[in-house]
C-alpha cells in the first residue's frame, strides 16, 4: 500500500512539473534559402531582388536580399538602400504616398547577398501600386520600379496612431510565430514609428506587455515573457498558448514612460492547433 501511494505521489509531482515548465516551441530556422523575386534595371545597373524562403514579396515581414551588377559585374562591397512607396493611382484629396518599415541599409553577408528586411503595410490592390527606389553605394540607382506585394494568411502587422497628444504612427510587425504550436512559443516582433507614414524608424527603447486571451474559453495563460529589445528593431519574448483554438495576444507598448497604444489595445490573432 505504501509503495502504491508513493508511486501516485511521484506521478502527481511529474504532472505538476510538466504544467509549470511547458515545452518551448522555437521558430523554424529562418534561413530556408533566398529565392529570386524580380529584377530592377536602369541602364547598366541591375538589382536582383531575393526573398528568404519565397519567390513572392508579401504583406508583413520579409527577409530580403539583393545582388547588384554594374556593367554586368557583380558588386561585392558597399551597401544597398531600398525605398518602397505606395501610390494611389486615382488620387484622393488629402492622401499622400506611404512607405513601409525597411532596413536603413542592406549590408552584404557571407553568402553574397545584401540583406535586410521590409515590412509591407499593405498588399497590392486597386487603386494602389507599389514602386521601388533602389540605390547602390550612393552612386547607382534604379527608380520607380513597379513591384507586387501579395496578401498573406499568416503574416500580421498592426498599424495605429498614438493617443493624443502623440500624433506619431506606430507599426508592430510579427516575426514569429507565424504558425504557433501548443505550449510556450517564442514571440518576436519589430516596432517602428513614423510622423507621416512616408518614412519609418526603429524604436529601441520601448516597453512591451503582452496579454494572451482565449475568447471561446474566457481565460488567459501564465508563464508568458514580455518582449524586450534584442537589437535591430526586434523585441523578443515568449507567449504561452495552453489550449488548442483561437487566441488573441494583446500588445501594450510604452515609450519613454508613455503608453502609445490606443484603446482598444492592438492584438495579434492566432489559431493554435
Amino acid at each position: 500500500m505504501k509503495t502504491l501511494l508513493f508511486i501516485l505521489f511521484a506521478f502527481t509531482l511529474i504532472l505538476y512539473a510538466c504544467k509549470d515548465n511547458p515545452t518551448v516551441i522555437e521558430p523554424p530556422v529562418s534561413n530556408t534559402g533566398y529565392k529570386k523575386v524580380m529584377d530592377a534595371v536602369s541602364g547598366s545597373t541591375k538589382f536582383e531582388i531575393y526573398k528568404n524562403g519565397s519567390e513572392n514579396l508579401t504583406f508583413g515581414y520579409n527577409e530580403i536580399g539583393f545582388k547588384v551588377f554594374l556593367d554586368n559585374q557583380e558588386q561585392t562591397s558597399g551597401f544597398v538602400k531600398f525605398t518602397p512607396r505606395l501610390y494611389d493611382n486615382v488620387p484622393t484629396p488629402g492622401w499622400v504616398c506611404q512607405s513601409a518599415p525597411v532596413s536603413s541599409r542592406f549590408e552584404r553577408d557571407a553568402n553574397g547577398y545584401f540583406i535586410g528586411y521590409a515590412n509591407f503595410i499593405k498588399a497590392t490592390s486597386s487603386p494602389f501600386t507599389w514602386y521601388g527606389f533602389f540605390n547602390y553605394n550612393d552612386q547607382a540607382n534604379a527608380d520607380s520600379v513597379v513591384f507586387n506585394v501579395n496578401a498573406s494568411s499568416q503574416a500580421q502587422l498592426l498599424s495605429f496612431r498614438g493617443p493624443s497628444p502623440d500624433t506619431n504612427w506606430y507599426c508592430i510587425t510579427l516575426i514569429s510565430p507565424f504558425t504557433p504550436k501548443y505550449g510556450l512559443n517564442e514571440f518576436k516582433c519589430m516596432l517602428h514609428t513614423s510622423a507621416d507614414q512616408t518614412g519609418y524608424t526603429e524604436v529601441e527603447n520601448a516597453e512591451m506587455i503582452i496579454w494572451p486571451w482565449m475568447p471561446s474559453m474566457n481565460h488567459g495563460s501564465s508563464s508568458n515573457i514580455n518582449p524586450t529589445y534584442s537589437g535591430k528593431g526586434v523585441y523578443t519574448g515568449r507567449v504561452n498558448l495552453v489550449m488548442s483554438g483561437g487566441w488573441e495576444v494583446y500588445d501594450t507598448v510604452r515609450v519613454s514612460g508613455n503608453t502609445v497604444t490606443p484603446i482598444p489595445t492592438p492584438k495579434f490573432i492566432f489559431d493554435c492547433p
